[in-house]
């Protein structure tokens, strides 16, 4: 039996921060877009079902611990089995990490 796979993008999707807990606080603004598109792959089912709010790109600037402008690469949290993130626009984002 052939499995059937199946890709989709979502578009406009908010970037969330991930962030170190502790230490000392720092601020972080966009200089690039704040909102990413992000192409999802996997079983056409489970493709189809997927809702954008279980599409969650992310910045993890958790290992910054000092102020200046970052070019920071996307990653993304997809929720569900067998579903693999192919592509995020765009993949890096400039940041300004301020005290």
């Amino acid at each position: 039996m052939e499995k059937n796979f199946e890709q989709r993008t979502f578009q406009s999707l908010a970037v969330q921060l991930l962030t170190q807990s502790g230490g000392r606080p720092l601020k972080a603004e966009f200089l690039g877009p704040a909102r990413v598109e992000v192409t999802v792959r996997g079983l056409a089912a489970s493709v189809a079902a997927l809702a954008p709010s279980e599409v969650r790109p992310y910045l993890d600037i958790s290992n910054i611990d000092k102020p200046g402008i970052y070019e920071v690469s996307a990653g993304c949290y997809v929720k569900g089995d067998g579903l693999d993130v192919k592509e995020i626009r765009p993949a890096l984002v400039k940041i300004k990490i301020t005290e």
